[in-house]
């Protein structure tokens, strides 16, 4: 028999994207929960059987980012540059697309094969707002599955494209996020062409603007000092680094937004009460029906509380008669 071929995923999303619910509907009981190495987040590890391949997917923790400012990130950052992924699967929310797409932006930059997961188009739906995949696929050049994992549509869709997926295929570097920050392109072109494996040096010279503690550290022991110097030279404070790179980032989302997104105006549906009531005809029988029965529950509620008013008017004469025969008032002198 043909033997099996182990596939690497990882899925990368930011929290609340719905990542944990597509994981469960692709491994289904096949999974394994435990704790990343040395730390306390919790690891989620599947695997799946499909044709001759052997599926193994990695839940990562979720991110917002991949700086590394958290433990959760260091994990998410450290596998997707250390592991040998065959592909990544991003999900993001088809119903907060610009705030999700956010960590697209970082994951495609690293140069690795990446796969979409569009997830909660129903969502997005239910806000009258129409995702448009194939422009998705379009403006980015990557492959887009749209899903909605809680009602399990678009799983199989998903796991066809991971088992097709052709691993060669990473997004070219002029499909990358422009990042239009000062000094960017003198750092890319003092790291391109520089190292033969690992993440891209789009990916590294913008870690390096953001004055990345750790990326600094692994291209200080790799490259000349000479050059080093030189690239330090051109770096901003960390604080600018990082406010440029998320503003570049987020120019890239809102220029491609309008693209994949439109709203579509609410459609009201009449009920059949709301046909009725705006009827020629109908429409005032209602009406005189409704006041007519309110003036009917008007007086039923009013009469129990009018029933001892109307005691104390019909009783009063009597009763200071019976008084004044029983305590007579004194004769005036």
């Amino acid at each position: 028999p043909a033997e099996k071929r182990a596939v690497t995923v990882a899925l990368v999303g930011q929290p609340n994207t719905g990542k944990s619910t597509v994981f469960n509907m692709l491994t289904g009981e096949s999974q394994h929960v435990g704790n990343w190495p040395g730390k306390t987040v919790e690891k989620k590890e599947g695997r799946v059987f499909a044709g001759d391949k052997e599926i193994y997917i990695y839940d990562l923790p979720g991110t917002y980012s991949l700086t590394a400012n958290s433990l959760e990130e260091k994990i998410a950052r450290d596998f997707l540059l250390k592991e040998q992924c065959d592909v990544v699967v991003v999900v993001v929310d088809a119903g907060q697309l610009e705030r999700s797409l956010y960590i697209l932006a970082e994951v495609v930059s690293l140069g690795i094969p990446v796969i979409v997961a569009l997830n909660k188009m129903d969502v997005a739906q239910n806000r009258n707002a129409v995702v448009n995949p194939e422009m998705f696929r379009q403006k980015t050049g990557l492959v887009v599955i749209p899903v909605t994992a809680s009602r399990h549509d678009g799983i199989t869709e998903l796991l066809e494209a991971i088992l097709h997926f052709d691993s060669s295929r990473t997004l070219q570097s002029d499909r990358f996020p422009e990042i239009n920050v000062p000094h960017f392109d003198a750092v890319l072109q003092k790291i391109q062409g520089r190292f033969s494996q690992g993440p891209s040096a789009y990916w590294l010279a913008g870690k390096l603007i953001e004055g990345d503690e750790d990326v600094a550290a692994m291209l200080a022991g790799q490259l000349s000092s000479e050059r080093w110097q030189e690239i330090q030279e051109l770096l901003p404070s960390p604080e600018q680094g990082q406010l440029a790179m998320a503003t570049a980032r987020y120019d890239w989302i809102r220029t491609i937004l309008p693209c994949l997104v439109t709203s579509k105006p609410a459609q009201y549906r009449r009920s059949g009460f709301d046909i009725a009531a705006t009827h020629p005809f109908w429409g005032k029988t209602i009406a005189l029906a409704v006041l007519f029965f309110g003036v009917i529950a008007a007086y039923l509620i009013a009469l129990p509380l009018m029933i001892p008013g109307f005691a104390v008017f019909f009783l009063a004469e009597p009763l200071q008669q019976f008084l004044s025969s029983v305590f007579p008032l004194p004769l005036c002198s």
